[in-house]
């Protein structure tokens, strides 16, 4: 018994993360830089509307400039020539909400780098231009022959979040290289629906006698496209048990020319899927958004249906866990460790700390 518990408390915990696909190719633009003639109006030589970080340890002898000669996909680029200091060089805030997600995409290529490396950053920023949200990229470096794609999402905004802004630098540690070359180019970001699965069971876990509500919450969609919300509902064998399919119309005069739908009040919407109450075991909901047909993002979540129990003060049984991993929330593991009857967790906070 203890040991079917641990295996359907453990299920529990891989969940609510999104299933993606090709994100980019579903998702809709909202700006880019190719650095091309058309972004540097002024010939200054600097993308129109950038600004250089400024300061003690950012000299302006690294020179950043366009390079007419070298691009991804045109003829231009955005070229930093490593000379021994860190360099930064950031656009200008672009108008967002916090109703859409964003993926971001971009590409570097660097030259006889050893110590530096190039990196990409996204910033949200509030309506007073306030950096609230910060994402970087993962470094390149050394010497590659080919462009480098380097992606970020997709990227929820917090919800006092009004601005992005994309950042480009070149940064070390203690050694550094005062030679090099970095190159940056078709810089994009597009925006995504949001798609959250809600229930109203604590920590992945339901009494057996407990109906079960699971709720899909909706944000940025285009009034200009057609969405359906599909539901369906499986058991640890993938067995189908039930499933949903519902149009989702933003327009009053699709209503009723659309059989299953729901007319969405606002931008924002909140589905809720009523189940009855399930046999023990572990099941998981996968939720799907359709845009025109095809499908542009995927969640799901999982839940186990057990006898709920009280946790108790002392216990001998313990878990060990040997890494870290982004599949285990440790803010979970506490009351999931309590329903499966353990009382002591060996986690490795080392990895945590580095």
């Amino acid at each position: 018994m203890i040991l079917s518990s641990l295996a359907t408390c453990y299920l529990a915990l891989l969940a609510g993360l999104p299933v993606e696909g090709n994100l980019v190719e579903d998702t809709l633009p909202i700006l880019s830089y190719s650095f091309e003639t058309r972004q540097d109006q002024d010939f200054d030589d600097l993308p129109d509307d950038w600004s250089r970080r400024k300061g003690p340890g950012y000299p302006q002898y690294v020179d950043v400039r366009i390079d007419r000669n070298l691009g991804h996909s045109g003829q231009q680029s955005l070229h930093f020539a490593v000379n021994g200091g860190h360099a930064t060089i950031y656009s200008p805030p672009e108008k967002i909400d916090a109703d859409h997600a964003y993926v971001f995409r971009g590409y570097v290529k660097t030259q006889r780098l050893l110590h530096d490396a190039a990196l990409i950053s996204i910033s949200f920023l509030d309506h007073k231009r306030q950096r609230v949200q910060h994402f970087v990229s993962r470094p390149v470096s050394g010497t590659h022959k080919d462009w480098v794609e380097v992606t970020l999402g997709p990227l929820t905004p917090q919800a006092n979040v009004r601005f992005i802004v994309l950042g480009c630098h070149v940064a070390h540690n203690e050694q550094k290289d005062i030679s090099g070359d970095i190159w940056f180019d078709d810089l994009w970001v597009g925006s995504l629906p949001q798609l959250d699965i809600l229930n109203n069971y604590h920590r992945h876990f339901v009494d057996h006698s407990a109906e079960i509500r699971v709720s899909s919450r909706i944000s940025g969609l285009n009034p200009d496209n057609q969405y359906r919300l599909d539901l369906e509902l499986v058991d640890n064998s993938n067995r189908h048990i039930a499933d949903s399919s519902l149009a989702l119309v933003t327009k009053p005069e699709d209503l009723k020319a659309v059989e299953h739908s729901r007319l969405l009040d606002g931008n924002n919407h909140t589905e809720v899927w009523r189940l009855q109450p399930m046999e023990y075991g572990f099941y998981e909901v996968r939720s799907k958004l359709i845009r025109d047909q095809k499908s542009i993002l995927e969640k799901k979540t999982t839940f186990a249906v057990i006898d709920l129990v009280n946790p108790r003060a002392t216990g001998e049984f313990g878990w060990t866990i040997s890494e870290e991993s982004e599949n285990l929330a440790v803010k979970e593991l506490p009351e999931i460790a309590a329903q499966a009857g353990i009382n002591w967790i060996k986690y490795p906070l080392w990895n945590v700390m580095e």
